[in-house]
């Protein structure tokens, strides 16, 4: 019975493989991990370190046909022996809320406004924070934002300027006369790409909603009663007030 349990996990950053007791759960260094092709070629060799974690290229896990990546072995090491199979099926675990978003790919945008419903001759202030796919911060660099109105037609095309530590930041401001409904922002670091085919993977969008509603309008009929003859006698008045709103453009 072996004392070895070999997790592995992979991603676009390569296959991460971990060696842990199963007596105690404490990660094991030293263990020397070799990673075998489907054509029993090895790949790869590694020792794990203080954490039990040894890590393969990105390359080594992009292998096609016979040089696809099919078991994690461990060496003969303190006596010891243990394989685990890469070529079945993963754990599911979407069920237990765990399933997150895909990892991105190149740069990653989180693109927000201060609200999400304006009114037609309002300024829109479009804030983007730009990631890598470690998640850091991309400085100085530009981006393109694309503003569609909502029957698909472009409406406007900014540049944001970098603000630093990846951030940016724009104006959009809306004409009185403004289409409205559900308005949706682009953010392309491709120039070229905002003036080409615009994919769904070289973009990041998020959508605003535009409204002719106004604030509730007060509205007084007033009738005034005769006026005094003195200043000392007090004036009555009558009157009614009525409070609407103006109906909302879908």
């Amino acid at each position: 019975m072996s004392d070895y349990g070999l997790t592995a996990y992979s991603g676009s950053d390569g296959i991460h493989a971990f060696v842990n007791s199963l007596a105690t759960t404490e990660p094991i260094s030293g263990v020397e991990l070799r990673l075998i092709a489907r054509n029993n070629e090895v790949l790869g060799t590694a020792t794990t370190d203080a954490n039990g974690a040894v890590t393969f290229a990105p390359g080594l896990a992009r292998g096609k046909g016979g040089l696809a990546p099919a078991l994690l072995v461990t060496g003969a090491t303190k006596g010891d022996y243990a394989f685990l199979n890469l070529k079945t099926p993963g754990f599911d675990l979407t069920d237990r809320g765990v399933a997150g978003r895909d990892a991105p790919k190149g740069l990653d945008s989180f693109v927000f406004t201060e609200r999400g419903v304006y009114r037609t001759g309002e300024t829109v202030h479009i804030t983007a924070l730009l990631r890598n796919a470690a998640g850091i911060a991309v400085p100085n660099l530009n981006a393109t934002l694309v503003v569609d109105r909502p029957d698909g037609i472009e409406y406007r095309r900014i540049v944001a300027r970098d603000s630093g530590v990846g951030g940016l930041s724009a104006d959009l401001p809306l004409i009185a006369a403004a289409q409205t409904g559900t308005y949706r922002v682009k953010v392309y670091s491709d120039p070229k790409a905002a003036r080409s085919a615009r994919r769904a993977s070289s973009s990041k969008t998020m959508c605003l909603s535009v409204s002719s509603s106004t604030s509730p309008l007060m509205r007084k009929a007033c009738r005034k009663a005769p006026p005094p003859r003195s200043l000392s006698t007090a004036a009555s008045y009558t009157g009614r007030r009525r409070r609407g709103f103006q109906s909302t453009a879908n």
